[in-house]
């Protein structure tokens, strides 16, 4: 459990670090004129790609997709129910990590875009979140029986870690985007929003983490994860 807290506060050490240098750096943009900061703006903008803020949560992506990993090895070597759910979950946030530095998901905007027409769209501006609510709603339906055979304690921690997260992604994004449509997207009023999702998209993936380390914790007591 003391692993589990200090690698907790330290990954949340990080991520308020970062929000907070995200939100200065774009307060002084915006409000002194002082645009470039000799590239320091864009290396801590929460909403830039490959930059400080990617690489961190490429890590804590990679890191649940690990953890994920360790569990379904453990209930494999068991021959426990559910080893396919953890597998598949390690899977899946290893393709996360992989969208999250390459930004795959921007190319279903251009497809929905045209196919359904959306070019125009104030609330669809970023038309991905269509086929991300489509996956969120089938994995969900997918995982009931699974979610229903965790303790009540773990089950709280995992819905409450992926409700923070897909608000984030799904919910601000539409938020986002809304006010791109109408305000676009140089000023700080956007900054603000693009950080809110960032910065509950980091707590979400931390409070993940935390679920999977205590859940190892109990699980499997003779295993030490050192931070």
């Amino acid at each position: 459990m003391k692993t589990t807290l200090v690698a907790t506060r330290a990954f949340l050490l990080i991520a308020i670090t970062l929000v907070l240098a995200s939100l200065a750096t774009q307060g002084i943009k915006f409000f002194t004129g002082h645009g470039s900061l000799m590239g320091i703006t864009r290396l801590l903008n929460l909403n830039a790609e490959v930059n400080v803020p990617t690489f961190y949560s490429v890590v804590l992506l990679l890191t649940c997709s690990g953890l994920l990993g360790l569990i379904a090895y453990l209930k494999r070597a068991q021959r426990a129910p559910y080893t396919l759910h953890w597998q598949i979950l390690s899977a899946g946030f290893l393709l996360m990590a992989a969208d999250e530095f390459m930004s795959f998901h921007e190319i279903f905007t251009s497809i929905t875009h045209r196919q359904l027409h959306l070019e125009n769209s104030i609330w669809l501006k970023y038309s991905w979140v269509i086929p991300g609510l489509l996956v969120i709603a089938f994995i969900g339906i997918s995982y009931i029986r699974f979610l229903q055979h965790l303790s009540r304690t773990h089950r709280i921690r995992f819905l409450l870690a992926g409700g923070i997260y897909c608000t984030a992604i799904i919910g601000l994004e539409i938020l986002g985007g809304r006010y791109a449509a109408l305000h676009g997207v140089e000023n700080f009023g956007y900054s603000l929003l693009t950080t809110l999702e960032e910065g509950l998209e980091m707590l979400g993936l931390i409070l993940f983490i935390n679920a999977l380390l205590h859940y190892i914790a109990e699980q499997y007591p003779n295993i030490r994860i050192r931070p």
